[in-house]
């Protein structure tokens, strides 16, 4: 009877500490659930612990549903994802952003991936941030490289194509057959930039007007640098994979797929670095393109493709960038 007794104290105490875990101070019971752990990527710590700052980026919780807009119109589609993700921004960051602020540290926040980079900090803002609501992730900043054109062939003189190979290669001449040569589409590059000015290229530009002058705002923007208001191209990768998208000098050697779209571009590897803030910064300009100060976005003027050349010829998954991914293809990119 003894050994009964004993086992059923064991058992009530068991019970009662429980229930303390799992009720609040009215009674009603709740699931008992911890703060969950911010995860510090290495690299920042490292960074840290050498120089007593580092820079980083802030990655919060992504909670938001897009799915209403696959049934939106084009217009209604991009602004409902848009304002969605700048309004996920503005309230998921704030207590973060007042944070900063006070701490007098350098930030600029995103709302493509919900995010935010600091430019530099202590350990003590660090560990301060790590404690306030929504922070999902510290992670390092990244750069990334230009997957460059194979120029094996280039010794080879083949003359003028009247159509290049490779668009014969992908069939594109019969696609045009039919029809589908872009018209009524527009294309755009994440790259170093483009020579707006190329004979293959400056008559299908969005930006020209016609009459000889050119209106580059919401067609063109550099993250990096917003003073650097002219398309340009201090590399030559940005404007080779416009030429085959939609490159056409009006001749017979055709060297664009879709030789009737328009395109814009935004500089994400200016003069060949592709870094972060560039990247992600075009990122929100194909979602909501602005003028050339980078404000009053648009998103009725986003594209309807766009093409990237980098990365990182890891031989892991990084998802850096799929949030900006689902962001355009929920907008109808």
């Amino acid at each position: 009877m003894k050994k009964k007794i004993f086992s059923l104290f064991i058992v009530l105490v068991f019970l009662l500490t429980s229930f303390s875990n799992l009720t609040t101070s009215n009674g009603v019971a709740i699931a008992n659930d911890p703060d969950p752990i911010v995860t510090v990527e290495q690299a920042v710590r490292d960074e840290m612990q050498i120089n007593g700052s580092a820079s980083y980026w802030i990655q919060f919780k992504n909670t938001v549903d897009l799915s209403p807009a696959y049934t939106m119109n084009w217009s209604d589609r991009g602004w409902f994802v848009y304002k969605t993700l700048l309004n996920q921004a503005q309230v998921t960051q704030s207590q973060v952003q007042k944070r900063l602020f006070e701490s007098k540290v350098a930030y600029k926040s995103y709302w493509i991936n919900n995010s935010i980079l600091v430019t530099s900090s202590t350990k003590t803002v660090l560990n301060d941030i790590l404690k306030l609501d929504g922070v999902e992730s510290i992670q390092a900043r990244k750069s990334y490289i230009l997957y460059e054109p194979d120029t094996s062939a280039t010794e080879m003189d083949n003359g003028v194509n009247a159509i290049e190979p490779n668009i014969a290669h992908v069939q594109a001449p019969e696609a045009w057959a039919l029809g589908y040569d872009g018209t009524g589409l527009v294309v755009s590059s994440i790259d170093t930039g483009v020579r707006y000015t190329h004979q293959a290229l400056v008559g299908s530009y969005r930006g020209n007007n016609g009459d000889g002058t050119f209106d580059h705002n919401y067609n063109w923007y550099n993250p990096y640098n917003p003073s650097d208001n002219v398309p340009r191209d201090g590399d030559g990768h940005g404007t080779h994979t416009m030429g085959t998208m939609v490159g056409d000098d009006g001749g017979s050697n055709q060297i664009g797929i879709a030789p009737g779209a328009e395109w814009m571009a935004c500089a994400g590897c200016p003069d060949g670095s592709c870094w972060d803030v560039s990247l992600l910064g075009c990122g929100e300009f194909m979602a909501a393109p602005t003028d050339l100060t980078g404000a009053n976005p648009n998103p009725d003027m986003r594209p309807n493709v766009v093409n990237n050349s980098w990365g990182d010829c890891g031989q892991t998954y990084d998802p850096w960038f799929a949030e900006v991914i689902d962001g355009w293809q929920a907008a109808g990119v």
